[in-house]
Parts: C-alpha cells; sequence; structure tokens
C-alpha cells in the first residue's frame, strides 16, 4: 500500500480539463480500497460547481459492501458523520472535506468533532467557574510538579481525582488538538498563558529573571510577595501600561496555592517565569518571503508536488499536522543535509 500510494503522489496533479477522474492504481480496483487510497481520492477528485453541488461529497468507496460486517457498520456510521458537514451552501468558497474544514478538529481516531456542537467544552467551563472560580486554579490542581505542561496519563488522573462529571476522553480532543500527547498551559488557558508571556517577556528585558525580579519587589524581604506588593512593585519598576490590567491573572498564575490570588507569592514559585519556555514565534514577525521561498524550494525537491513535499520533507509521521516543535526539528534536518 506504502508503493502505491507513493507511486500516486508522485504522479502529476489533476489541473487541467483533460483530468476528470482521481488518479487511482489499476491492480486495486477489483478489491476494496485503503484508506490511504480513499483519502488520496479525496484530495484529488474534482469539485462540482455551485449551480450543480446538490449531494454532500462522500467517499465513493464507502459505497461498496464490505465482506466484513464489521467493517460495513462503519462505513456506515462514516456516511452518516459525513453528511453534516460535508454540505455547504450555494455560493460559499469550495473546499475539500478531507482537508480544510471550518470549525472542527481531527481527532485521534480520524473522527471529527464539532467544538460548536459538541457541548463538552462549555460543560467544562461551567464546571470549572463552579468549582474553582478560575482555569487557572484547575490548572495548579492537576500541573503538580509546576512544568507548565500536562501529559495525557497526568490530566486523565488529575480530573478523575478531582471527579470531573463529563467526558473526559473528549474533552482531552479537544484541547489536545496538535495530537501530541502532551497540553501546554499556553493551549490550556489561552488568554491567561499570552498574558504571562507577554509578562515574562518584560521581566527578562527588565531584570533578566523572575527570582532577580522577586528581589527587586520584596523590599521588607520577607521571603514572600503579597498581590500589594506585587501590584506596587510591578509599576513602579515600570510595567508597561497594556500589561497592568493583567495583574489579578498573573498574580494568580504565580500563586500556586490556586485561593484566587489572596494568599503569598513565594521566591520558588516566581522562578516559573525562568523554568516556563513560551514559543518562540509569539514575538517573531512574520516573513511572507521566506515563507514563499522556502514552500518553492520544498517543491523544487519534490516533482513540484505540494502534497509528497508536505509528507517526505515535514509531516514524517502522517497525521496531517506539525506543530511548531516537529517543525523545527524538521528544518534542522533539512539544513543539516543542505537545503537552503
Amino acid at each position: 500500500e506504502e508503493a502505491l500510494v507513493h507511486e500516486s503522489c508522485t504522479q502529476r496533479l489533476p489541473g487541467d480539463a483533460a483530468c476528470e477522474e482521481p488518479i487511482v492504481h489499476q491492480g486495486i480496483s477489483n478489491r476494496a480500497p485503503s484508506k490511504k487510497i480513499r483519502l488520496h481520492k479525496a484530495l484529488t477528485q474534482p469539485f462540482p460547481s455551485d449551480e450543480t453541488f446538490e449531494e454532500p461529497l462522500v467517499d465513493q468507496a464507502a459505497t461498496q459492501p464490505s465482506p466484513s460486517s464489521a467493517t460495513s457498520q462503519k462505513v456506515q456510521l462514516r456516511r452518516a458523520r459525513t453528511q453534516d458537514w460535508t454540505k455547504r451552501q450555494p455560493g460559499s468558497p469550495k473546499m475539500r472535506p478531507a482537508v480544510v474544514m471550518d470549525n472542527y478538529v481531527m481527532a485521534t481516531d480520524m473522527e471529527l468533532i464539532d467544538i460548536d456542537s459538541s457541548g463538552e467544552f462549555p460543560h467544562f467551563m461551567s464546571w470549572v467557574l463552579s468549582s474553582f472560580s478560575h482555569l487557572v486554579c484547575l490548572w495548579h490542581k492537576l500541573d503538580k510538579d509546576r512544568s507548565m505542561a500536562l501529559h495525557r496519563q497526568a490530566f486523565m488522573n488529575g480530573m478523575k481525582q478531582l471527579a470531573y462529571p463529563g467526558r473526559t476522553e473528549r474533552l482531552w480532543r479537544l484541547l489536545d488538538r496538535g495530537m501530541t500527547g502532551s497540553v501546554s498551559f499556553l493551549q490550556f488557558a489561552p488568554e491567561s498563558g499570552l498574558e504571562l508571556a507577554a509578562f515574562r517577556r518584560w521581566v527578562h528585558q527588565k531584570v533578566g529573571s523572575g527570582q532577580s525580579l522577586f528581589q527587586v519587589l520584596d523590599e521588607d524581604r520577607s521571603k514572600s510577595l503579597t498581590f500589594k506588593e506585587f501590584t506596587q512593585g510591578c509599576k513602579k519598576a515600570g510595567l508597561p501600561a497594556e500589561l497592568q490590567h493583567t495583574m489579578r491573572t498573573l498574580f494568580l498564575v504565580l500563586d500556586s496555592d490556586d485561593d484566587f490570588g489572596q494568599d503569598t507569592i513565594m521566591e520558588d514559585e516566581i522562578r516559573v517565569l525562568d523554568r516556563w519556555k513560551p514559543p518562540a514565534y509569539l514575538w517573531a514577525e512574520p516573513d511572507y518571503e521566506a515563507k514563499e521561498r522556502f514552500k518553492q524550494a520544498l517543491c523544487s525537491k519534490h516533482n513540484q508536488n505540494p502534497l509528497l513535499a508536505w509528507r517526505r520533507a515535514l509531516d514524517t509521521g502522517g497525521n496531517m499536522r506539525v506543530s511548531f516543535e516537529e517543525f523545527t526539528i524538521r528544518c534542522k534536518a533539512l539544513a543539516a543535509k543542505g537545503f537552503a
């Protein structure tokens, strides 16, 4: 199957009027197509015009009876799930249902989860606010080692101990959108994470480290900071005006006792500003010209086939996703091979 997919990927892409059918290897025409071949068909079949679009784009292989009853049930279930999300309104942008889906997340079992209608995340947030008052307080309960990241098993165990009444597995799929097996603080609480990242950047530019900031703010040498000392000290040190409204959240994040900012920050707690490494792209200016050069260079080395370049150079795991960490590793590997 790998060889067949490779052969299909290396053939020219359908882009002219003469190419009407998806490219499928003739040797497998008498048997049920594999998942990879069906995906290739979905990627290459042409789209109907807006005037003739009446039926949802459903994989044609799914209409053929399967030799296994269990497989047949899976096909029927998959067809039922695709009925809703493959429909589009007349005049809306054309899109391939296997590639571009607004408001959907591809889960680990290749099912599509509708974030807006699943109801799991609103249920989760309601539980958080009623039980912990703030999302950051729940994070402190789960992130026991203060690593600013949660692995799947730690998340599952923690939510079970806290008696979460919802569907924990489904919630994890919504949080771990990159399917990396871990969730960072920035993914778990994006707004608070961005505020903490901006504050950390200011701290390192101003005094060099979180520990140095603590020494500056702890004027009475009590080895602790109250909320008043923290806010007044940061403002005195020149905290930018755009960050001053985030002081309550920042104090709550740094105070691992998770009591909504009513206690104190200890010196070892503020060191999280030194341990946590937010992604570098938060502060980088986008270089659109470099992006185009990068894409053109990759395609030129893979027969001008973007899909082949994506799979061989970047998405080596085959999950149709590349995280920032994976992208960084792949770029370094390409540079080591002389790619420029």
